[in-house]
């Protein structure tokens, strides 16, 4: 019985690989499609994205690793960004604020490596800086959320003292 299976799936693959060969002279012709040509910053930025999405899984030990070698590698434009993009990443470790900081560096940055990530640069620096402000945001927020909390506990301790004092005192009798 296995013999057969593996005859059947044998012929099934043969098979699959003639079709595929029959349909290779069916592919349809260019003729009406536009061609974009790939230029070198549409490799530089998809490099850059492709490095943010594998940062993404590595862990903290790794990270600063990385951290540690790109700052000792001299410095370039696409090194900046790889800075800025793990100290961007949504981690409890993260840095946007550097991250902003970096991607300032590459946005002054007139070369022509620098140019080709100006636009990536741009999106992740107002990202970083909402991330910058929202954070603030919510430290000032959990900041008035403990002072309300003390000022409650205060209060409730003199509602429990003035509680006690007007039990302590004896009912006047008549």
């Amino acid at each position: 019985m296995t013999v057969t299976i593996s005859r059947v799936a044998l012929l099934f693959a043969m098979l699959l690989v003639l079709l595929l060969t029959g349909c290779q002279h069916m592919v349809p012709s260019d003729e009406g499609l536009t061609r974009t040509p790939v230029a070198n910053d549409d490799v530089t930025l998809r490099a850059v994205l492709a490095y943010a999405r594998q940062q993404a899984d590595v862990d903290g030990t790794q990270r600063a690793r990385t951290i540690k070698a790109i700052e000792a590698d001299t410095v370039t434009p696409l090194n900046l960004m790889k800075l800025a993009v793990i100290h961007g990443q949504n981690r409890n470790d993260a840095d946007p604020a550097k991250g902003a900081a970096l991607l300032e560096k590459v946005l002054a940055d007139k070369s022509a490596e620098a140019v080709t990530l100006h636009p990536l640069a741009r999106i992740l620096h107002a990202q970083y800086l909402a991330r910058v402000r929202l954070q603030g945001q919510n430290e000032r927020l959990l900041s008035e959320t403990k002072s309300a909390q003390a000022r409650e506990d205060e209060l409730q301790e003199k509602l429990d003292a003035l509680t006690d004092i007007e039990r302590s005192l004896r009912t006047p009798t008549r």
